[in-house]
């Protein structure tokens, strides 16, 4: 993953989001499987990566080198996305999504969904290996 947009580097995006694009480098495959991607949000503890994380169903469709995750709306509060390693190019070779500089490892982002105007969408750029 090399970049964000809108830029999550700020680590928000807009209540009402229904969608995310993930933009990659070069042609993947895995990028319609919705379960090489993961969106979660915080559970009764308050703490992301915990077991009562509630983690949002989502559908996955790819095309040219886009794949967009399309979810119920977010409302406001902690998120994870995740992009799985199982994503890999067209030879073969893995998502770097820990950017380590070898192959393997899923790239993850945090953000906070605030308030603001219904509709708003995201598309995240990421390079595999």
């Amino acid at each position: 993953m090399v970049d964000t947009w809108p830029r999550l580097s700020g680590g928000t995006l807009t209540a009402g989001v229904t969608w995310l694009q993930v933009a990659f480098s070069e042609p993947v495959t895995g990028g319609d499987v919705a379960g090489n991607f993961q969106l979660q949000s915080l559970g009764p503890d308050n703490l992301l990566g915990t077991a009562d994380d509630i983690i949002f169903p989502l559908t996955a469709s790819y095309s040219g080198m886009t794949a967009t995750l399309a979810f119920t709306t977010l409302p406001e509060s902690v998120y994870r996305l995740t992009v799985k390693d199982n994503i890999a190019d067209t030879s073969a070779n893995r998502l770097d999504g820990d950017a380590n500089g070898t192959a393997g490892g899923s790239w993850i982002r945090e953000f906070v969904v605030v308030p603001g105007e219904l509709g708003m969408s995201a598309r995240l750029r990421c390079s595999p290996p």
